[in-house]
């Protein structure tokens, strides 16, 4: 029997203002570990940095980084589990809530 899992992803605030006014934008790199046959989800987000006199940088922000591991078959898992916590750092909804109705 194989496991799905529905995700419904709120893209819209995959990138925004935050609660200090600053823009923020969420990147993802996913890695293959070897050594572990297993994989490596990083999510993070980047602060936007505003120059008066320069262009302006996107930075790494390390309070808003989540790592997470898992393997084949288990991304959507993974990722769940990953925005989910990203959440709870950043207070911004990146799952959209389902409502499950018993008939």
């Amino acid at each position: 029997m194989e496991n799905s899992i529905d995700l419904k992803l709120n893209v819209k605030n995959f990138s925004g203002t935050l609660e200090n006014g600053k823009r923020y934008r969420i990147k993802s790199i996913n890695t293959f570990i070897k050594s572990s046959n297993s994989y490596q989800l990083h999510l993070f987000v980047e602060d936007l940095f505003e120059y008066t006199y320069s262009n302006d940088v996107w930075m790494f922000n390390g309070d808003f980084s989540v790592i997470n591991y898992y393997k084949k078959g288990n991304y959507k898992i993974a990722l769940r589990d990953s925005l989910i916590e990203l959440e709870n750092l950043m207070g911004v909804q990146l799952l959209k809530a389902s409502l499950k109705v018993a008939v």
